[in-house]
């Protein structure tokens, strides 16, 4: 009876153990297609966050240009400047002294006529 009961009690064992098997394919299965979607968002986040560095590096190269422009174009307008300033100094500098001059006598004048006469002098 032993050998009977073993018999009949087999079925049901390998029906647990094929319902406990497909239970375990479909949990690695499930397991698996999370796996793979988890994957996928990575590759796509990835793929999202180099498509936004490579516009942030083109956008600072497009401002890498227009500070040049504009470092060169203050070089220029400064080498400009210095070059008028020269040209000024070299062409007009007896002018500029004889006018501080001027300034200094008629600073004088109207100091000394100050004192001689108590009243300044009258300007045309």
């Amino acid at each position: 009876m032993g050998i009977v009961v073993n018999i009949v009690s087999d079925p049901k064992d390998g029906n647990v153990a094929m319902c406990e098997s497909r239970y375990r394919l479909k949990r690695k299965k499930e397991a698996e297609q999370i796996a793979r979607d988890n994957v996928c968002r990575i590759f796509e986040d990835v793929e999202n966050l180099n498509d936004e560095l490579e516009a942030k590096k083109r956008k600072l190269d497009r401002w890498s240009k227009e500070l040049n422009k504009c470092e060169a174009l203050t070089e220029r307008e400064g080498q400009n400047f210095d070059e008028e300033k020269k040209m000024l100094e070299n062409s007009y500098s007896p002018f500029f002294l004889a006018s501080f001059v001027m300034q200094d006598q008629r600073q004088i004048q109207w100091t000394v006529h100050k004192r001689r006469f108590g009243q300044p002098i009258m300007k045309f």
